[in-house]
């Protein structure tokens, strides 16, 4: 018996799929986006009680206790307490809103869930010296991005909370350059930019996603998102050039295990 090997969708056959997958407008996505948050809020909460009785209630009033005395981001003070609930939790999060999202695909996909998210594979783009462009642009964007921050705002490293203990490594690891990239993926060039690339067009849909995923990392001094649009930005085109929200995983999660090494790096110096 042979076997038939299907090949990557090109980016016009992904988006002519989509067509076919009941394509909803801009009202459907922001009620649809609503419904997500809600759900993804209610598993959330759900996963974070089951961490807090795994890691045992008298580490989480440690962790209490040790956050009530210093900051958070205090990358000096941060103790295998605070560690283990703050990167169980935020894993938590990034579970219950990836199911949430699942899960709205599935109601309006079936079978086909995949398509809403455009999780296909990627039609081969960029070469594999446009890949080792992207990772070394990538860097250089990250260490000058870093330095002109730096000047702006030389409190920028409470921005990060970095790992002291091996615990605490594996689940920021997990975390940062598994579970964020892939959840964020899903939902903004997958759920999100599918709907906007049909109501808008491409370049349209482009900034708008790039915008959104910029303001969701809105931070107290307002200058995160500016660091955060460029790879947004980026991210969506590779989604776009691709037809898959696969390929804008993969680039992701090679951005975020570069930012993870350099705040490793930068944190324990």
């Amino acid at each position: 018996m042979s076997h038939v090997i299907a090949e990557p969708l090109t980016p016009s056959e992904a988006s002519a799929r989509v067509r076919e997958v009941r394509p909803y407008s801009f009202l459907g996505l922001v009620i649809s986006f609503v419904g997500i948050c809600a759900l993804g809020s209610a598993l959330m909460a759900l996963g974070a009680g089951i961490w807090i009785a795994i890691v045992g209630l008298e580490a989480v009033q440690g962790a209490i206790t040790r956050m009530s005395r210093v900051p958070i981001n205090d990358i000096r003070n941060a103790a295998h307490e605070v560690q283990m609930v703050f990167y169980g939790v935020t894993a938590a999060s990034f579970v219950g809103f990836g199911l949430a999202t699942l899960a709205f695909a599935w109601l309006r996909g079936g079978k086909d869930w995949r398509i809403p998210l455009a999780w296909n594979e990627a039609a081969g783009w960029p070469s594999r010296r446009g890949q080792i462009v992207l990772v070394a642009s990538a860097l250089a964007y990250l260490v000058v991005a870093g330095f002109g921050i730096k000047l702006i705002y030389p409190q920028f490293q409470t921005w990060f909370f970095v790992p002291t203990t091996a615990a605490g490594l594996v689940l920021s690891f997990v975390t940062v350059v598994i579970l964020a990239p892939l959840v964020e993926e899903l939902i903004f060039r997958g759920w999100i930019y599918t709907s906007l690339r049909q109501s808008f067009g491409v370049w349209p849909a482009i900034a708008i996603t790039a915008a959104i995923f910029a303001l969701v990392h809105m931070d107290p001094t307002r200058l995160y998102p500016l660091l955060i649009f460029i790879p947004g930005l980026m991210l969506t085109i590779i989604r776009e050039k691709n037809g898959s929200a696969k390929a804008s995983f993969y680039a992701h999660a090679a951005y975020n295990f570069l930012a993870w090494i350099i705040v490793l790096t930068v944190g324990n110096s």
